[in-house]
């Protein structure tokens, strides 16, 4: 808002203007943020809404009154200003009004604002000679005073006249009522129904109101350069983000451009090598013919037959040889063509997190600024009105308007001072450069030798045997549990938490018949949960949960869901049935998309993952960990971990750059040895690379992105423990 000139001549036609409306203040309103605004226009915005309202300006909030917009305080010191510039115009354009004392209309030279009237000039003269009204003099306003450009704040004040009691009209009031709210009153009313209230004279509180109301605008003004130099702040990170976002996809681009032609490349030699490999095939056996052939002239007749069955011979050995490197090239540029398929496809869910998170950021960094800027209009409105309030140097406008004043500064000062401390890092994009890092990849990832920390987190979960069936982790570092909540088939819980071990939201979903519940992260905060018939979507961010029965989606009976996992290529979940061949493709609404048909003798798979264009499947009938591809074929058998006759897979998981974790459980499982190990293998060649063994009773594991850090998280399947392993970059 602002400040009003201290010489009124000079007011600003915009000060008078309701933001509104755009015309002039029609009984201004004064909003406990100290923003006006005309009765009728307020009105209107009221009839909109129930029990609050924003203030237009600030978007600071506002409780309607029972008796609505004329509830509101009236804007005692506009209403001055308003009557000033009505007068002000009516002389200097020469208005025809009617004389407050002879009644005729002509055009006034004068206003008394003791008797709130319009002066002709005889009747002006009248005022000035008569000893009668010679209290007046000191309330006339005339053109003369006008043009001569000297009209202030406190010239304007003496020229008003006290206000009246509204109880005794005849009296001026030169007390005010605090217990009313500051009500001017008179003498008479000290001796009656105010006899018991607490009175000041009017001169003391307003000197009283008038330092309260420096005291409180010097300690806003302390706080200035830290909420400007904020706002700057937040200027400068708004830039940040769309330069960070537009780098990372440049940054992205060129390496997917290098990766492209890195594969045209070894196509074309791969292409040039079979073409070599074939022209020497075919001189070396142009030579062994002509051999022959010569060998034939020389024993035509006692060879031919023999010659005859030998050339028969060769040609077939190089057909066969021809049509190997052909199938071998083939094969080769299948693979090299899937490979770039998925990398495209990879790029594509690289660019969708980054823009997410971009949106993200661009959203908290509006609503930082727009806190920020409605602070910095509270404090330049407060700050302009309270400057007018003290240059008037009006006692009634001093009490009547610094005790809203100095309520407003109350909220405003705590504002002000208010820190953003995460602000800084808007700027940073900690999910998407770890796809980025999967993206390019890494020379290796070691496993921490020791568990990194323990979470103790049974007392969070519901039921007394304290469950973890399931554990997946989001793409903001949370971590998602899952399983029975009281181990007797009534329920099951889906638990979130952070790094710590804090519980963050915990949903329960009533069942029957069963307890296993395993999920996996689906998208960027959606978990897919899978237990007994039942497949549903949990929302870890707005704590919502959809559901489907299983064997309604797939349109037939299956044995009980045991395992799921998430294809980032096709956004797809996939799930298995203890005892059902069969793997289900579902979309994010549930519906069936494929059906993938496992290798014979695999029907009970108890863990699956995705990895590039394959799935790794754990698979208790054979007790063997498979790689198949997406046609169902085997690719590949995991190699066993040594010692401690752990031969059973239970569970498996890959990290950000493609590097497999597959949990051995001892055979002896129901005779309560819980022996177990985790082994880590290599993303292309599925080599065994490390061991870690342990003795708890593991059910599940999981990685998560904790900052740019990537941990192996352990669940064990009673008792609420997690252990955490380092997974580290080299």
């Amino acid at each position: 808002m602002a400040s009003v000139s201290s010489i009124l001549e000079d007011i600003d036609d915009k000060f008078c203007q309701c933001c509104l409306c755009f015309r002039q203040y029609k009984d201004p309103r004064q909003l406990p943020c100290l923003h006006r605004y005309c009765s009728e226009c307020l009105r209107e915005i009221i009839d909109t809404t129930k029990d609050k309202f924003k203030c237009p300006l600030c978007q600071e909030s506002v409780v309607i009154p029972e008796n609505g917009a004329e509830g509101l305080k009236k804007d005692f010191f506009m209403n001055e200003i308003l009557e000033y510039v009505q007068v002000r115009s009516s002389l200097k354009d020469k208005q025809l009004h009617q004389c407050g004392d002879c009644s005729k209309q002509v055009k006034a030279t004068a206003y008394c604002f003791k008797c709130s009237d319009f002066l002709c000039k005889d009747c002006h003269d009248y005022h000035m000679t008569r000893k009668s009204l010679q209290e007046h003099r000191p309330h006339l306003l005339t053109l003369t005073d006008i043009e001569s450009r000297n009209i202030t704040l406190e010239k304007l004040s003496s020229l008003k006249e006290a206000p009246r009691c509204q109880a005794h009209l005849h009296n001026v009031s030169y007390l005010c009522c605090k217990t009313c709210g500051n009500l001017p009153i008179c003498i008479a009313c000290t001796y009656g129904s105010h006899r018991e209230h607490e009175i000041e004279d009017v001169s003391c509180l307003a000197e009283s109101e008038r330092g309260r109301l420096k005291q409180r605008v010097k300690s806003l003004k302390d706080c200035k350069d830290g909420v400007y130099e904020l706002r700057e702040a937040m200027r400068t990170i708004s830039g940040e983000i769309q330069a960070h976002a537009e780098g990372t996809i440049e940054k992205l681009n060129h390496k997917f451009e290098a990766r492209v032609e890195a594969y045209e490349a070894k196509q074309r030699q791969i292409s040039d090598d079979v073409v070599r490999e074939k022209d020497e095939i075919k001189k070396t056996y142009s030579r062994r013919k002509s051999a022959l052939d010569e060998e034939m002239e020389e024993k035509i007749q006692q060879i031919r037959k023999e010659y005859e069955g030998k050339q028969i011979e060769t040609d077939h050995e190089l057909g066969n040889l021809i049509s190997d490197k052909d199938a071998r090239y083939a094969n080769k540029t299948q693979e090299l063509t899937t490979k770039h398929e998925l990398l495209k496809n990879r790029l594509e869910v690289v660019r969708q997190v980054i823009d997410q998170e971009k949106d993200d950021k661009t959203e908290e960094s509006k609503r930082v600024s727009e806190h920020i800027e409605g602070t910095i209009s509270r404090f330049e409105n407060l700050t302009a009105t309270s400057a007018n309030i003290l240059e008037s140097n009006n006692n009634w406008t001093a009490v009547q308007n610094v005790e809203a004043i100095c309520q407003a500064a109350e909220p405003l000062e705590v504002d002000m001072k208010r820190e953003f401390p995460d602000v800084g890092k808007l700027s940073e994009f900690p999910e998407s450069e770890g796809l980025l890092r999967r993206f390019v990849g890494v020379q290796n990832v070691v496993m921490s030798e020791e568990e990194e920390s323990v979470l103790e987190v049974g007392r969070l979960i519901p039921g007394d045997v304290k469950c973890i069936e399931g554990i997946t982790s989001t793409t903001g570092g949370d971590i998602v549990i899952s399983g029975d909540s009281d181990h007797s088939g009534s329920g099951v819980h889906i638990t979130v938490i952070n790094i710590t071990g804090e519980r963050i939201k915990q949903h329960v979903v009533n069942s029957t018949g069963g307890y296993w519940c395993y999920c996996t992260i689906f998208r960027l905060h959606e978990v897919a949960i899978a237990f007994q018939d039942t497949i549903g979507i949990y929302d870890t961010r707005g704590d919502t949960y959809r559901s489907k029965v299983f064997s309604q989606v797939i349109n037939k009976l299956s044995g009980n869901l045991r395992c799921v996992a998430n294809d980032d290529v096709s956004n797809n979940i996939i799930v298995g049935c203890y005892g059902d061949q069969d793997l289900y493709v579902l979309s994010d609404q549930l519906e069936l998309v494929d059906t993938l048909r496992l290798p014979d003798g695999l029907s009970r798979p108890v863990g699956i993952a995705v990895s590039d264009d394959n799935i790794i499947v754990c698979d208790l009938g054979p007790n063997k960990a498979y790689v198949v591809n997406r046609n169902g074929e085997l690719v590949h058998t995991f190699t066993k971990p040594t010692g401690d006759n752990c031969g059973k897979p239970w569970s498996v998981c890959t990290d950000r750059n493609g590097y497999i974790y597959i949990l051995w459980k001892k055979d002896i499982y129901y005779r309560r040895d819980h022996s177990c190990i985790v082994v880590q293998y290599h993303p292309e060649d599925h080599s065994l690379l490390s061991e870690r063994s342990s003795k708890a009773d593991v059910s599940s594991m999981a990685t998560a992105l904790i900052g740019n850090i990537e941990k192996l998280l352990i669940a064990h399947h009673k008792g609420g423990q997690i252990n955490v392993y380092t997974l580290n970059e080299e």
